[in-house]
């Protein structure tokens, strides 16, 4: 699996190699399913372009906060806010979801969060909104995490309207 992730990260940086595409230009990794054999679950690293069939994503600027909006974690516990780029590539107005994102940590059935909801700044990330074709924003997303861990995977999955599933996206950081 680690032979296959690797093979695909470095055809991925190939295939980019010398593209510019517009703001993205300065994020050198596109994570993107290539044809239909590929198995559909993708890793990527902080400040790689996530491609689905729906939006491009990015995720950067992981800090460990104790206070996001009024909200303080619970003991034991720290808010984790990532900062995620999205950008409309299919062409039609989209409805975007908060709780399409999903942290996650260690082994365990009950390692995740789901992003907390209801924070009132406007840099963060509201629970739903819509995404004109082409239009990027950028939001913050805030978890609350245990205190002690350090490594995580921010997970997106594709979600079709007739309720089937597509790719797995997962971006893989510490901090």
């Amino acid at each position: 699996m680690k032979i296959l992730l690797s093979v695909l990260v470095c055809l991925a940086m190939l295939l980019n190699t010398g593209c510019s595409d517009d703001a993205r230009s300065s994020h050198e990794t596109i994570i993107a399913r290539q044809n239909d054999t590929e198995e559909g679950l993708f890793y990527g690293e902080l400040n790689n372009v996530m491609r689905n069939v729906f939006f491009d994503f990015i995720v950067t600027d992981p800090q460990r906060l104790t206070e996001k909006d009024g909200y303080r974690a619970s003991e034991g516990y720290q808010l984790l806010c990532v900062t995620i780029e999205e950008r409309n590539t299919f062409g039609e107005t989209l409805p975007m979801f908060l709780a399409d994102y999903q942290i996650q940590w260690g082994e365990g059935d009950s390692d995740f969060a789901n992003p907390l909801t209801g924070l009132q700044d406007e840099q963060v990330m509201p629970d739903s909104f819509e995404l004109n074709p082409d239009e990027t924003v950028v939001y913050q997303v805030v978890f609350e995490v245990p205190q002690d861990i350090t490594e995580f995977e921010l997970v997106y999955l594709e979600e079709f309207a007739d309720e089937t599933v597509g790719d797995l996206f997962i971006v893989r950081f510490q901090v």
